[in-house]
């Protein structure tokens, strides 16, 4: 990081560029993720009456906003600390919000 602070761009610019890579790459695996997920159960699984496609687009969609939303908090957190100390303690206050929600999850499903 102290190397492209180092360089004349701007620190607005280097955020967007961080941000737009992290939404470009998360929308890239999500979407292999649904093609081929829609493409091995057509494959490799006789009876496909019973795998409602639009219903696992749902919930790949979902996948998405939930990691853009966490990856979000974490950015956010991670760009209002000056230092690197301040950015541990961002780290328990963003992932504070994953854990209750893998908590709730598991907490539903068992």
């Amino acid at each position: 990081m102290a190397y492209l602070l180092s360089t004349p761009t701007t620190r607005g610019k280097v955020a967007f560029t961080q941000a737009s890579v992290f939404i470009t790459g998360l929308f890239l695996i999500t979407a292999i993720t649904t093609v081929c997920g829609i493409v091995g159960i057509r494959i490799f699984i006789d009876d496909t009456s019973s795998f409602h496609t639009e219903r696992f687009i749902q919930l790949n969609v979902a996948a998405f906003a939930l990691f853009f939303a966490l990856g979000g908090i974490s950015f956010l957190v991670s760009s209002l600390a000056n230092d690197d100390s301040a950015n541990v303690v961002g780290i328990h206050i963003s992932h504070s919000p994953q854990l209750f929600i893998i908590k709730k999850v598991l907490l539903h499903t068992l």
